[in-house]
């Protein structure tokens, strides 16, 4: 352990003899082709230099052709070919000149999209012919695809769909009423009164029921019919476990 610890200080402060700029595997670039190996300055993580690199207090001040910053305040980071990445008080801004990716947070926005986390959204075109989406939550929601369209006004009590498979509305709580699919498949569901008053229908009316609590339930579906309510209730199902109950009278099967 002694000897590991007398090597670990000789490259700290020395760097030996290597040919290569970098003093330690943690520095942000190589420069194997940099100034002169005898006149680099090697005290990291205090201070490190070879032309044309620099470090001072490392990871805090860096500096080289393609990367400069003095963190956390500012780095800018900038390869051939690009315009650059940089950021501010680094994670909270942070802007990217080559994607045009940039935010300030709580704000995010780039080419076709800003958001305001977690209440603004916006993306695509959703009032252009394409898809997209806006919405400050919970006062609106509006998001369109090739389809159609949902609108929801003061989420979740008004919202009106249109798409080419899926129409409906509702004023939440009072009233509502969707539908979905066409020919076989057709799907509709309506309430009133929610979550008192149910009505369904599926697999284009196989399978059925409706309910307005607590007065009753009834239900429909190829294995038969139940109603649940006071004082009858009764089940028929075509394997004929059927059962009758009158209250008071009592149960038959």
């Amino acid at each position: 352990m002694a000897f590991g610890a007398v090597l670990a200080a000789c490259a700290l402060m020395t760097g030996c003899m290597s040919p290569s700029m970098r003093g330690t595997t943690l520095y942000t670039d190589e420069y194997g082709k940099g100034g002169v190996a005898h006149e680099r300055l090697n005290l990291w993580p205090l201070v490190y230099y070879r032309s044309p690199a620099f470090s001072a207090f490392w990871p805090l001040i860096e500096k080289s052709p393609a990367y400069f910053a003095v963190r956390p305040i500012w780095s800018g980071y900038r390869e051939a070919g690009s315009n650059g990445v940089y950021s501010v008080m680094w994670p909270l801004a942070s802007f990217d000149r080559t994607t045009r990716d940039s935010r300030i947070f709580p704000a995010y926005w780039g080419d076709g999209y800003a958001t305001v986390f977690p209440l603004y959204w916006h993306s695509g075109e959703p009032c252009g012919p394409q898809s997209g989406l806006d919405a400050l939550i919970p006062l609106w929601w509006y998001s369109r695809s090739p389809d159609g369209y949902s609108a929801n006004v003061v989420w979740p009590f008004f919202n009106l769909k249109r798409k080419t498979h899926e129409r409906g509305w509702r004023v939440w709580p009072l009233i509502g009423s969707y539908h979905a699919g066409s020919g076989g498949t057709e799907s509709t569901y309506r309430f009133l009164a929610w979550p008192l008053g149910h009505q369904w229908s599926e697999a284009g009316g196989e399978t059925r029921g409706s309910m307005f609590l607590p007065l009753y339930a009834a239900s429909h579906d190829p294995d038969g019919n139940m109603f649940l309510s006071f004082p009858l209730s009764f089940v028929e199902r075509r394997d004929g476990s059927n059962w009758q109950l009158v209250v008071p009278l009592g149960l038959r099967q």
